[in-house]
């Protein structure tokens, strides 16, 4: 009997590293989380964005999308990876 193909192995999501690449693209900007919550607008707060930054909380996909039309060649890749 055949064995079946082994399950490719995904890394695990990590919402520090995550948070880490999300405050990368603020500092890219030379921005205050004051700054980035308002040009992401959609009721973000600059305590939403240092929880997102410390990884206690999940960057939302729309404020992800937003994160990466205010910085040029930002991808989703980059931000979830």
């Amino acid at each position: 009997m055949k064995t079946p193909p082994p399950q490719p192995v995904l890394p695990a999501y990590d919402k520090t590293h995550v948070g880490r690449r999300f405050m990368v693209l603020r500092l890219v900007r030379g921005l205050t989380p004051t700054e980035w919550a308002t040009l992401i607008g959609e009721k973000c707060t600059p305590q939403k964005i240092c929880n997102y930054e410390k990884g206690d909380d999940q960057v939302p996909l729309v404020y992800a999308a937003r994160a990466c039309i205010l910085v040029p060649g930002a991808t989703f890749d980059y931000i979830f990876r």
